[in-house]
């Protein structure tokens, strides 16, 4: 990725997905402050996220995923107040998800599926009161129980938990108002997790 974008300081919009494009992503979004969409989906990037993609406070679009982006998701991902779609999947990230992601009431649709996430889904995510799909399956670290929060998001319309190690029952919420939310698909292990409602067992 050219370091002489960082020149665009008017772009918006900065679609490269499906290049073939490799390497690190460079530190260069302080001076791309006005973007609102960063598309670098299907590409073969290698690098951690870079420190200063905070400072993208219009961002509303971050699509990332099928590259081999290694490192955590940053604690300061929590100041992207704006962002409404934040696509992290099939990369080599690894880590807890930070408690920060709870910050993002616009956030719509998070997916984190296909990586190396460990340790516990974090309750904050039931302050994300406008998320409608939630993809975090195939997260073998994953574990502990489901949230009970997360039966409190009323938009939610899609939410994968299958191919971790979490355990329990699926909130009750999430059953006793089945036909009066929109969710279209709930998915889990369903020998270590008890769910009465589910779409679809593995």
């Amino acid at each position: 990725l050219p370091t002489e974008i960082e020149a665009l300081t008017r772009l918006e919009v900065l679609r490269l997905d499906h290049n073939g494009m490799s390497g690190s992503i460079p530190s260069l979004f302080a001076a791309l402050s006005r973007l609102t969409e960063l598309n670098l989906q299907f590409n073969e990037f290698d690098s951690e996220l870079p420190e200063d993609m905070h400072q993208l406070s219009d961002l509303k679009r971050l699509l990332l995923n099928d590259n081999k982006i290694t490192g955590t998701i940053p604690e300061h991902f929590g100041q992207l107040r704006d962002i409404k779609m934040l696509h992290l999947n099939n990369n080599e990230i690894h880590g807890e998800i930070p408690t920060t992601i709870g910050l993002l009431e616009n956030l719509r649709d998070f997916r984190i599926q296909n990586s190396n996430m460990f340790g516990f889904i974090p309750s904050e995510l039931g302050n994300c009161f406008r998320l409608q799909d939630l993809f975090l399956q195939n997260n073998n670290g994953l574990d502990g129980y489901i949230p009970t929060e997360l039966a409190d998001l009323d938009e939610l319309r899609v939410l994968h938990l299958e191919g971790t190690s979490l355990k329990g029952d699926i909130p009750p919420k999430f059953c006793s108002g089945y036909r009066d939310r929109d969710l279209e698909l709930l998915t889990a292990d369903c020998q270590e997790v008890k769910c009465d409602c589910c779409s679809k067992c593995y």
